[in-house]
């Protein structure tokens, strides 16, 4: 017995072909400095808008994308990667505010290097097609555990803004 649909859903091949190795994470979070994070707004969970404080103060360029707008971080949210007028390096899925397949378009549309889907973020196929696109995918991976587990002795700097 299968599940409704299931029939439809193209295979893919096994995740470990597609997303980014640990030493791949390590030399991404090393390299790439601005991250979009889809999903993040004033009405994030605290932990949302925690990790994306705690990853400013090391340095990173956190750029707030949410379709609601609002102020997180001292910043407005940009309603979408396409109203991003910066390079962004890392798109960040923290909550589907945006369709997965839609961020996956702007995403490569503005140029970004990573496509990073947060634990309960995951959509395989997106993230197969984003890596056919030439993008280093990482799944169900939280960035900041990500970061921490990789830079443990880093030192919190300040805000680049």
């Amino acid at each position: 017995m299968t599940c409704p649909g299931a029939a439809m859903t193209k295979r893919l091949p096994p995740y470990r072909t597609f997303l980014a190795s640990d030493t791949a994470i390590r030399e991404i979070l090393r390299d790439h400095r601005t991250i979009a994070v889809v999903g993040l707004g004033p009405e994030s969970p605290a932990a949302a808008r925690d990790a994306a404080r705690q990853l400013k103060q090391r340095g990173y360029r956190v750029l707030p994308v949410h379709p609601g707008g609002g102020e997180v971080l001292g910043m407005e949210a940009f309603p979408d990667l396409r109203s991003v007028q910066e390079r962004i390096e890392i798109v960040a899925v923290i909550s589907a505010v945006l369709p997965v397949p839609e961020v996956v378009d702007q995403a490569l549309a503005a140029g970004a290097r990573v496509l990073w889907l947060e634990p309960g973020g995951a959509h395989p196929e997106s993230a197969y097609r984003a890596s056919q696109a030439g993008l280093a995918v990482i799944m169900n991976r939280g960035i900041l555990a990500e970061y921490l587990m990789h830079f443990p002795d880093a030192e919190i700097g300040y805000d680049r803004d």
